[in-house]
């Protein structure tokens, strides 16, 4: 489902139970969309003064990042919650959302803790560059598990997020009207579309396809087809560097390959001559 082309609905059980979650547990709770944008956040917590150091001070937050990103994917091929350690010592977990079988976001818990002291590496790194016990001091006050209770924990949070799947307390809004469309371009992206022969596919009127395609996907359905072909033209770029600019101009629906590359410069910020040098290079091809 595309994120451009999806607007989720919340009701108001959503934002109370991540409250009551996060006031009974003193875990920080939160939705996200899955880009890892926060929509919700239980009592709009704000991340620990232990985390928050060690993203700033330490310059760590990629790294926090890249850690939630690679659980956030092991949850999507499981359905329940996924525990893991931080690379600065606490404990998150996520789990993944779904409506209809697609997934819409994730609930986030954590920033806790199951031991007494954090990972000696980063405590020596912080004693070496800022040279205060504020680190050690901001661990201390993170909330504390035992190690035997995780599991439960865990499994209490796997209850919260299907109670919220359960009851449609997160909804999808707004794709409906337009899904054969969106299916049609995606499976015939060489086809170049009229506003008016769009329009007929879901039996509206241009004008009406025009305001409903822009509100739902946040860009217009030129724009939209645009980047359908753009895309496209990546995949060939890197499956089949052979390809000379034109040939792919072609193969994409485009008519002339110079309107093409002036597009496909002002879209990716280069001309397409570069982006197929740079896959050439990549696989030897000089």
């Amino acid at each position: 489902m595309s994120l451009h082309a999806m607007r989720l609905i919340f009701q108001r059980d959503v934002q109370a139970l991540l409250g009551h979650f996060t006031n009974a547990l003193g875990f920080r709770t939160s939705f996200l969309a899955p880009d890892g944008r926060e929509l919700r956040v239980g009592l709009d917590r704000p991340h620990s003064r232990y985390c928050r150091r060690v993203r700033e001070r330490l310059g760590l937050r990629d790294r926090c990042l890249a850690c939630d990103r690679r659980n956030w994917r092991r949850a999507a091929r499981c359905d329940r919650a996924v525990g893991y350690r931080c690379h600065a010592g606490l404990v998150d977990a996520c789990v993944a959302i779904r409506v209809d079988g697609a997934i819409v976001g994730y609930l986030m818990m954590g920033q806790f803790r199951t031991g007494d002291a954090m990972p000696a590496a980063l405590r020596a790194r912080w004693r070496r560059e800022v040279g205060t016990r504020e680190l050690e001091r901001a661990y201390a006050e993170t909330p504390w598990v035992e190690p035997r209770k995780l599991k439960d924990v865990l499994g209490l949070f796997t209850v919260l997020a299907n109670f919220v799947t359960s009851h449609r307390l997160v909804a999808v809004r707004g794709v409906d009207p337009i899904r054969p469309l969106l299916d049609y371009l995606a499976q015939h992206p060489r086809e170049t579309l009229t506003t008016g022969e769009a329009a007929r596919l879901v039996h509206r009127s241009p004008s009406s396809l025009s305001h409903l395609f822009r509100q739902v996907a946040g860009r217009s359905f030129r724009q939209y087809q645009i980047g359908v072909k753009l895309d496209l033209a990546d995949g060939l770029f890197q499956s089949k560097p052979e390809m000379t600019v034109r040939e792919v101009a072609y193969a994409t629906g485009f008519e002339d390959p110079y309107y093409f590359s002036r597009l496909y410069a002002k879209h990716r910020g280069r001309p397409p001559r570069e982006t197929r040098r740079r896959q050439r290079r990549l696989l030897g091809g000089g």
